[in-house]
């Protein structure tokens, strides 16, 4: 590397970013200021004078001044990448905007966003995940890390700018500043010889594989070791057919290193199952030591991990969705085939998953799902018809997995005694509440219904039932999002792949026009097109259901008699409040173990089972009322008919001009501050009146005939009598 490129660089982030620069020594991470960063300067004078003493010294940058830099690292020797957690927190939370990103020496990522408010730096530990803000800083590009490999732009700030921090990036700047007491989390550092659980089989066996390739061990060797390792670590351990597909996988797509430490240990991997994982920990940690010898100091090649994604992950699309299989299990979305990237190439930056992700929608084949009869849970596959138990195979495309054991016999009475007390003990509502349960599991749309938990009233169990309904179909199957962010830009990716949409706390408000066609379209499985941050966007068939809890029913501007039969009310009148007979903290605890969750898939099952059987919803006590209710509280039309009294009876040969003349009036007396115009009153009239919009002929006083339209009643009885 050219020492003038370093000058140039920092004389560049000053002038264009405003980022305040300093020296740091040739190959290290140390500041060669007296003061360290607080002697970082924009100033060009300053800093050509610094380079011009050390033309060979890397760049650090000063934190702060509006930038705020997101730092993720990785240690293949410790076994962790904090950008697993990034992955998983953003399938819950949604992706963060793209933005400047550069790879750092050890293949962890430097996100640069610009902020609005101060930042103070913080470091987890934990997590593995540093803010550098205010009082701290960075090195930048094209510095040359410690460990020999050079720090680069994978998203040049020349090309794509620094972005600035949404919600969602300051969101996540709190979910990682570490706590007082530090307890170790699900993303933390794994302890050594700790068991390997099926959900990281693949990616550890395979990570030991290429680093033993990387260090030129012999094919024989690399089988060996991989064995071993998964015999004694993994739990359950991987069929031996899998560990033969990772080794063949590795050795056949890599060339092998040549570094001098492999041939030494080769003889130890070699001599025999019962030395072969400590000679497979041992070429690890030297493939860390020597990152330079291992080829992978620049930009990985795209088109390499795509196809081995596509090879070795099964890598397709469906319905429309990226997905990879992982564990032998399904995952879907651009989330999912980031983290696979991740397995194949640890170095891959926002670029690289961009062109994956590309290259999968382009070139993958494509794939359906298994009819949504198949229910997969835990431990089988369960088919709705036949209650038939039937085993995990190639041929069964579930991408959604109950993370709960399927046992038709499960009974817990807890269970049935809080589900009773949600339904203040009516049968019908009981049955609805088990519907919901059960749609939420099923991979269709076909019922085009979306459930409304509704009561004016606090604490009467909504957020209980659907922390239940979360519980049962698991995390990664489920999102959280606002029924009003649903046709937002980036927003509509929430549901690729999902089983259920949990619209907790909904207000009250209107749902914008945008959002409201996309939440059809979810509630009906029709497609939806969907951009995705930091990659090309795609169009997808949804099949969660929708589930909405409120206190009152958000008000929509499409408030057609369609659209309203779409909502399904269920009414929450129980009420759950400290120190009332009954109540107990602890109950959605109680519901959610995994015994207990065996009974509430069950019940879903059941309810399922009666939805498929009635096409739908069973209506309950009070669902038609509240239906009527809710088309009142959202259309002036239905409002206006209702108290003027207003059928097809006196809609019958009135001109459209003359009715729509009396509904301007009452809407002024009534104070509605939004009416319709003249058009969209006539239609829905028609629709709820159900009279047709006719043109006719009619006489004048002058003796004239001019056009006129009118409503006209199909089944008007001839005697009926016209009044008002």
């Amino acid at each position: 590397m050219a020492a003038s490129e370093t000058c140039a660089a920092a004389l560049h982030y000053a002038d264009a970013y405003g980022i305040p620069v300093f020296p740091l020594w040739p190959g290290r991470k140390e500041p060669m200021t007296p003061h360290g960063f607080k002697d970082s300067s924009t100033d060009p004078s300053t800093i050509s004078r610094w380079w011009q003493r050390t033309p060979a010294a890397n760049v650090g940058g000063e934190m702060g001044h509006g930038i705020v830099c997101l730092d993720f690292d990785r240690d293949d020797g410790a076994g962790y990448d904090s950008r697993d957690w990034l992955a998983a927190w953003e399938i819950e939370h949604g992706r963060l905007p793209e933005t400047a990103c550069a790879v750092t020496g050890r293949g962890g990522a430097h996100y640069f966003y610009r902020v609005d408010r101060p930042v103070p730096k913080s470091e987890n530990e934990d997590l593995h995940i540093d803010i550098r803000g205010d009082g701290s800083y960075v090195m930048l590009a094209p510095s040359v890390h410690p460990n020999g490999n050079t720090v680069y732009w994978d998203l040049d700030p020349d090309e794509y700018g620094i972005a600035e921090a949404d919600e969602n990036v300051y969101a996540l700047i709190e979910a990682v500043r570490p706590a007082p007491t530090k307890v170790d989390g699900e993303f933390g550092r794994e302890d050594a010889g700790v068991k390997i659980t099926a959900t990281g089989r693949n990616n550890h066996l395979f990570k030991l594989a290429s680093s033993m390739q990387a260090q030129s061990f012999a094919d024989e060797a690399i089988l060996a070791a991989i064995r071993a390792t998964n015999v004694e670590l993994c739990d359950p351990p991987l069929d031996d057919r899998e560990v033969v597909k990772v080794v063949r996988s590795v050795c056949e797509r890599y060339p092998k290193g040549l570094s001098d430490e492999a041939v030494e240990m080769q003889k130890t991997a070699l001599g025999g199952a019962e030395t072969a994982a400590a000679g497979t920990q041992a070429a690890a940690g030297a493939s860390s030591a020597t990152g330079a010898k291992t080829g992978r100091r620049g930009r990985p090649d795209a088109a390499q991990v795509a196809d081995t994604l596509m090879d070795e992950f099964g890598a397709c699309v469906v319905d429309g969705i990226p997905a990879v299989v992982i564990d032998g299990r399904w995952a879907m979305g651009s989330a999912a085939v980031d983290r696979a990237a991740w397995m194949v190439d640890r170095r891959a930056g926002l670029g690289v998953l961009r062109e994956v992700q590309h290259r999968i929608l382009t070139l993958a084949p494509r794939k359906a799902q298994s009819d949504p009869r198949y229910v997969g849970f835990a431990n089988c596959v369960v088919d709705i018809e036949t209650a038939a138990e039937l085993e995990w195979t190639d041929e069964l495309v579930i991408p959604n997995i109950i993370p709960v054991e399927w046992d038709p016999a499960a009974v817990c009475p807890e269970v049935d005694a809080f589900l009773d007390r949600l339904a203040c003990g009516r049968a019908d509502v009981v049955l609805n509440l088990h519907q919901v349960l059960g749609y939420s599991m099923y991979r269709s749309n076909e019922f085009g219904q979306a459930p409304v938990l509704v009561n004016p009233q606090g604490a009467n169990g909504k957020s209980s039932f659907i922390k239940v309904v979360r519980a049962l179909v698991g995390p990664e199957n489920a999102t959280a999002i606002d029924v009003n962010d649903l046709g937002r830009r980036f927003q509509a990716e929430a549901a690729a792949g999902k089983l259920v949409i949990l619209s907790d706390d909904t207000g009250a408000g209107f749902i914008e026009a945008n959002s409201m066609a996309v939440v059809k379209k979810v509630i009906t499985g029709d497609e939806i097109h969907t951009d995705v941050k930091n990659g090309k966007g795609y169009d997808f068939i949804p099949r969660a259901t929708l589930v909405i809890s409120a206190n009152r029913l958000p008000r929509m501007q499409d408030n057609s008699g369609g659209t309203m039969r779409r909502w399904f009310p269920i009414p929450f009148d129980a009420h759950f409040a400290k120190g009332e007979p009954g109540f107990d903290p602890r109950a959605v605890a109680k519901v959610t173990t995994p015994e207990a969750l065996r009974r509430v898939a069950v019940l879903a099952m059941s309810g399922l089972a009666v939805m498929r059987a009635e096409d739908g919803f069973t209506p309950n006590h009070a669902s038609e009322q509240m239906i009527q209710e809710i088309e009142l509280d959202n259309s002036t039309v239905a409002q206006f008919m209702d108290e003027e009294g207003i059928d097809a009876v006196w809609l019958d040969g009135r001109p459209t001009e003359e009715v729509y003349l009396r509904y301007e009036k009452w809407a002024e007396d009534a104070g509605v501050q939004h009416p319709l115009g003249r058009r969209s009153v006539t239609r829905e009239l028609s629709e709820r009146g159900n009279v047709r919009n006719v043109a006719t002929r009619r006489k004048t006083a002058t003796g004239e005939f001019v056009g006129v339209r009118v409503f006209k009643a199909g089944n008007v009885p001839n005697d009926a009598k016209k009044t008002g």
